[in-house]
């Protein structure tokens, strides 16, 4: 950034010494104009540009009103940047939860808190015991949306939900997965 400003200032030196030259008559004698260097010196600095990260793109997962399926899930991945898409295929308003199982859990474990959850279990804390939430996307019917997390080492299965949006009320209730990520 200090190197354009330089620049701006050379080019503002300029913009004077040729108006001081119209201005005396373009006298022979005009001093001579300041030229900026090409090469920056050791106290100016370039801008760094970082890269950007490209997201793993993890499939999409397409809510029914009779099902929910991972179009195109890995089943493993390496961690980093993650985005899944999502499709509300149904007339109600839907919820998605990516979770992660605690370490020590499987993936067999995963499916019985999910039972459990669908059997009125964890209503009032929807945190299962055995995972935590990465993250979490809302779609109105006929729409998409995208889960984008932050991927570390472990086990990952997206809860699917069709709701009424008025009441709150949990119409469907389906689990996807797995999704590996490594070390």
């Amino acid at each position: 950034m200090r190197w354009n400003v330089q620049r701006s200032t050379t080019r503002a030196l300029i913009s004077l010494a040729v108006a001081g030259m119209i201005a005396n008559g373009c006298q022979a004698e005009a001093s001579p104009t300041p030229t900026a260097d090409p090469t920056p010196t050791a106290d100016q600095t370039l801008p760094v540009l970082t890269p950007t990260v490209t997201p793993a793109q993890l499939g999409t997962i397409t809510l029914t009103d009779t099902g929910c399926s991972w179009e195109g899930n890995p089943g493993s991945s390496s961690p980093g940047s993650a985005t899944i898409r999502t499709s509300n295929d149904t007339d109600t308003y839907a919820k998605f939860f990516v979770h992660r199982l605690r370490d020590g859990k499987t993936w067999a474990d995963g499916e019985a808190a999910f039972t459990a959850l669908k059997t009125g279990a964890y209503w009032r804390d929807p945190r299962p015991p055995v995972s935590d939430v990465a993250t979490e996307g809302f779609a109105a019917a006929r729409q998409g949306d995208r889960l984008e997390f932050d991927a570390t080492a472990g086990t990952y299965g997206v809860i699917c939900a069709g709701t009424n949006f008025e009441t709150r009320g949990v119409l469907t209730l389906f689990l996807v997965g797995p999704l590996v990520v490594g070390e």
